[in-house]
């Protein structure tokens, strides 16, 4: 058990004490406000802030959680980050110790061990009200189970900000968000950049060129929700089929005989050769684009193409005749 050495009186009344363990080097901790001795604790380089706060309460009687430390100007705030051999570089190093407020701290504290048994699949249906309103403990949920959103603060769901977060983090989550966010055009905007597909949520903004824009460069296929003025921007159709070539099929028929278009459609998926009209698939270089991805294609699956053997001579014996190669394409 660590020794303890008293000190001159500190801040609290208690005397200061030295926390003590073997092998470890001195930490000096002095109140931030007034710049009082508070005490010295023994900590290693391999110790973490958690531990370090520990040995401030022994030695006076400070909870952890009413604990903020800042060494050069740097809080420490992860407290199972370790100190680092840094911290001891250059004699016995000092840490200021900034006390919090009892009430708020120790109501944080709380906040953070729901948290953590959130992260540890805790349902926010069990939780008290107050922390289904509380953003990061909700979305903590929504990572684990999106369907978590239904027991969340109205409040939450009418959120734009929010909703956005909860859709980075789970795209289902849109499912839970109120409907008239859908009519807000910001809202719509920033939610295509995360999926594109959610234009099928938002028809009013169908033919808006920036909202489908976002929307096709995010994932091609959103060109399927679009309306015919933003299906015919050839600006958009060619973001769309870079990103997925077969989007192509969605776009207007006089963009589908776009060279242009088409050769950068092929170029991401052969398959989008399909959808090519007006005598473009005969074009020499969109039938390269397609030769050369099936060749890679059949790289990929480890295709050989086989070599024609000569006939053996029981073949020859019994047929007469030399037995017929079967090519593979």
């Amino acid at each position: 058990m660590a020794n303890l050495k008293s000190q001159t009186s500190d801040m609290t009344g208690r005397p200061p004490k030295v926390v003590d363990s073997p092998g470890a080097g001195l930490l000096r901790v002095i109140a931030a406000m007034s710049g009082e001795f508070m005490c010295e604790v023994a900590a290693q380089p391999t110790s973490t802030v958690s531990l370090l706060k520990t040995m401030i309460y022994m030695a006076t009687g400070i909870e952890t959680f009413e604990q903020k430390l800042i060494f050069k100007a740097t809080a420490l705030g992860d407290d199972a980050a370790i100190l680092g051999p840094g911290m001891f570089a250059c004699g016995t190093p000092t840490l200021m110790l900034v006390r919090l407020d009892p009430e708020s701290a120790a109501e944080e504290h709380n906040r953070q061990l729901v948290l953590a048994a959130v992260k540890d699949g805790k349902k926010l249906k069990d939780l008290e009200y107050k922390y289904r309103g509380d953003r990061e403990v909700v979305l903590a949920a929504v990572k684990l189970n999106p369907c978590e959103m239904q027991h969340a603060q109205t409040e939450l769901i009418h959120n734009v900000e929010f909703m956005l977060a909860a859709i980075a983090v789970h795209p289902t989550a849109r499912c839970y968000g109120a409907p008239e966010l859908w009519l807000l055009r910001d809202f719509v905007y920033e939610a295509v950049q995360l999926d594109g597909l959610l234009l099928e949520y938002a028809p009013v903004f169908m033919n808006d060129l920036d909202v489908v824009f976002a929307a096709a460069s995010n994932n091609g296929y959103a060109l399927r929700h679009a309306g015919g003025q933003a299906r015919s921007s050839k600006h958009i159709v060619l973001a769309a089929v870079e990103q997925a070539g077969c989007a192509l099929c969605h776009a207007v028929d006089d963009l589908k005989c776009d060279r242009e278009v088409v050769l950068a459609a092929v170029e991401n998926d052969r398959m989008a050769s399909v959808h090519v009209k007006g005598g473009l698939r005969l074009d020499p270089e969109v039938k390269r684009l397609v030769d050369q991805a099936r060749q890679a294609a059949m790289l990929r699956m480890g295709c050989a193409v086989s070599v024609p053997q000569p006939p053996s001579e029981e073949f020859a014996l019994v047929f007469g005749k030399e037995p017929a190669v079967q090519e593979v394409a």
